[in-house]
């Protein structure tokens, strides 16, 4: 009875939240026929355009342009399987951003204990106008939604709901993927883990008089009463499993830590190699093997034609 009433009651959240990812999806695309560009999307073709034809996002100046590395050669798949059509990597924002609804409401379940709960914010991610433009636009911020999304919900599956490991492990190649996706997300990561920590402070302090109270309320029950003339104290052969479980549980998170430590480092470090290297080319050389600049640029990265 329980699981069929759990049921019922899922039933009118699933509907909604369809709802909610439909209206998503069809703002986003309503904004996609605007046709209205803005001035970042040029750069984000041209990297996806250079990667296409060179293999990495290496400008006509010479510049390496790794910001949205990710999303640049998500695009160049994305291009490429629509015969160099560029704007077909708009799409891809726009699923995106329908994802990054889903893993909202997803992640407030977690959170919150109540799918309902999570309706809440992806209605407003849906509706929100800059959620919007950018689900329609050729930049890799809906990506990042939809990363930091799953950032929080992997972060709180894998440390204070369960400790699961594979939660921490795609949690840590999530990072990767997120500080190659924009760099300013390094940012958020620091407070994320304050806020785990807070979490787990005020979840400790809260069962600590419980775990006391517990004994006293067990010996007063008669039902109970006679269970609790047995001693229920762990032998000193329980008690060195117990020691080992934690002690090994322990190792992992700190294991997991300082491997997620290593990455952001190391992704922090190879950006801001790729930042000094970009504006350390010499521009006095030319490069041959580049074409001169187009007098049209808008033209020479995309084409109008229909």
């Amino acid at each position: 009875m329980p699981t069929t009433k759990k049921n019922r009651l899922f039933l009118p959240v699933a509907i909604i939240l369809t709802l909610i990812a439909v209206l998503c999806v069809w703002t986003r695309w309503r904004y996609m026929q605007a046709s209205v560009f803005q001035i970042d999307e040029f750069i984000s073709m041209l990297a996806i355009r250079m990667i296409l034809e060179k293999g990495q996002p290496i400008l006509p100046s010479g510049l390496y342009y790794d910001h949205g590395l990710v999303f640049s050669y998500i695009g160049a798949l994305i291009a490429y399987a629509a015969d160099g059509n560029l704007l077909a990597v708009r799409w891809w924002s726009l699923i995106a951003g329908g994802l990054a609804v889903v893993a909202l409401w997803l992640t407030a379940w977690r959170l919150y204990d109540s799918p309902w709960w999570g309706l809440v914010p992806a209605l407003y991610l849906a509706l929100d106008p800059n959620a919007i433009q950018w689900g329609g636009r050729i930049r890799m911020y809906s990506q990042a939604d939809l990363i930091v999304f799953l950032w929080i919900l992997l972060a709180w599956l894998g440390t204070l709901d369960g400790e699961r490991r594979w939660a921490r492990w795609l949690l840590i190649a999530l990072i990767w993927v997120g500080l190659n996706t924009h760099l300013v997300l390094l940012l958020l990561l620091p407070p994320l883990a304050f806020a785990l920590l807070i979490t787990w402070l005020v979840k400790h302090r809260q069962s600590s008089p419980d775990k006391k109270s517990n004994p006293v309320a067990d010996l007063a029950s008669p039902i109970n009463s006679t269970s609790k003339l047995q001693p229920d104290d762990p032998g000193p052969y329980q008690l060195m499993l117990q020691l080992q479980k934690n002690l090994s549980v322990s190792r992992e998170l700190i294991i997991d830590l300082l491997l997620a430590t290593a990455v952001v480092i190391l992704a922090f470090w190879s950006g801001q190699q790729s930042f000094v290297a970009s504006y350390t080319v010499d521009s006095s050389i030319p490069d041959t093997e580049t074409e001169a600049i187009n007098t049209d640029p808008v033209n020479d990265v995309i084409s109008f034609e229909l």
